[in-house]
């Protein structure tokens, strides 16, 4: 039986940690300098910058709305406003 040595100890090599390549964006690296939430977005042909991180305390980014974020940074109104343009 092989005897690797373990996490801790100063033999086992680390990687360096890497943030993602996105302006504003402090996450883990995943893949292609890009952390899970704007990989997987460049994956499915979206724009990685558009992808924003958002809090759920945030309202609605368009101008003059007060709603509630729902998502990519939009309430839900805007949201499938958004969705229905993209198509």
């Amino acid at each position: 039986m092989i005897d690797f040595p373990m996490k801790d100890s100063p033999f086992c090599y680390k990687p360096p940690e890497r943030k993602c390549t996105i302006d504003g964006c402090d996450r883990l690296h995943k893949a292609h300098g890009l952390c899970e939430r704007h990989y997987q977005a460049a994956r499915r042909g979206t724009n990685p910058e558009f992808i924003r991180m958002v809090d759920g305390d945030q309202g609605c980014i368009e101008q003059d709305c007060n709603k509630q974020h729902y998502g990519l940074g939009f309430c839900r109104m805007h949201y499938q406003r958004e969705r229905r343009r993209k198509q």
